[in-house]
């Protein structure tokens, strides 16, 4: 609630409750699976229906995510906090090995180890710190400087990364070692286009979220990168953000009848009406791409991705086929 100063806030978590599975399409080409539910609250209560469409295309890298959801609440008493969609990815790389990536703007990349081998008093030698900012696996344990080499586990791992767009021209991405510790500010920029990677040497999941700075506040998580599966969250409404308010912006301004409604359109664009103001109804699409990889991508590789997430290629015909039919 965001007059918070008028009264109590509750926070409810709500959870998916699938409903319904359907096979939409089985064709040579491309197989869509739909799932339908509802986000159910330990109490019982349901609300905020959505669906799911899963798109597998023959001899495709990537696969395509549709999230909907439709807003069904009251506007005056329920306030969105947040809403993401949440996966695992296995992880079975040593800590060293394992990779945690965030594209940034301009073509950028924020790109770091879990336990990180450069930066250190002592070090590994120059083929283990290339192998690990590459994203490639490292040289054998024996080849490594000794110093490093015998007290590596000593080095902080990190569990936990954020990427948060909490307006259009500014993002953050945050780490922390593990729960119950704090964050520590790593890196900002200005307009994250929404992908990520957590993975290893031996391979990993990358992730967009399509049009994420310009639908902020959304926001990318990973947890647990230390564990034997990360979490990883696309957030299409970012929790660390206000909560999303869907109240009308206005009390109606005394018009009560059709006569006074046609003034106000007279003076504004707006076609106002009595009940025109609700939200109950109105849906929201994400469009999310994965990709289940085998290794670690190279950066210039998750900068490519991180483009077709924002920008995918549309199939076109040649002019000359345009031409003839007539269009």
């Amino acid at each position: 609630k965001p007059d918070a100063e008028q009264g109590p806030v509750t926070q409810t978590r709500f959870g998916s409750h699938i409903t319904g599975l359907t096979v939409e399409q089985t064709g040579p080409v491309r197989a869509v699976i739909k799932v339908d539910g509802q986000h159910r609250s330990a109490a019982g209560r349901e609300w905020l229906p959505f669906s799911v469409r899963f798109y597998f295309y023959a001899g495709a890298e990537s696969l395509r995510v549709m999230h909907t959801f439709v807003f069904d609440g009251d506007e005056h008493k329920d306030y969105l906090r947040g809403i993401g969609l949440r996966f695992e990815v296995p992880l079975r790389d040593a800590l060293y090995d394992r990779h945690v990536r965030f594209a940034g703007e301009a073509g950028g990349l924020w790109a770091e180890g879990v336990r990180n081998l450069t930066g250190l008093r002592r070090d590994p030698g120059p083929a283990v710190r290339e192998a690990q900012l590459a994203g490639r696996a490292t040289p054998p344990l024996a080849q490594w400087g000794k110093q490093v080499r015998e007290l590596h586990h000593r080095i902080p791992a990190w569990g936990d990364y954020s990427l948060s767009q909490l307006s259009a021209d500014g993002f953050q991405i945050k780490k922390r070692t593990q729960a119950g510790h704090g964050w520590i500010p790593a890196a900002f920029g200005k307009r994250a286009p929404g992908s990520g990677y957590i993975g290893g040497a031996s391979g990993g999941v990358a992730f967009g979220l399509r049009d994420f700075w310009q639908r902020h506040p959304t926001q990318l998580d990973i947890r647990n990168a230390i564990g034997d599966a990360a979490e990883v969250t696309l957030w299409m409404h970012s929790p660390e953000a206000p909560a999303m308010d869907l109240r009308f912006y206005h009390d109606g301004m005394g018009m009560e009848t059709h006569e006074q409604e046609l003034e106000g359109l007279e003076v504004t664009y707006e076609d106002y009406e009595k009940g025109f103001g609700t939200p109950v109804g109105i849906a929201r699409s994400s469009e999310i791409t994965l990709w289940a990889l085998a290794a670690t991508p190279t950066r210039e590789r998750l900068v490519q991705m991180a483009a077709a997430v924002q920008t995918p290629p549309q199939l076109a015909a040649h002019p000359s086929r345009y031409l003839q039919a007539g269009v």
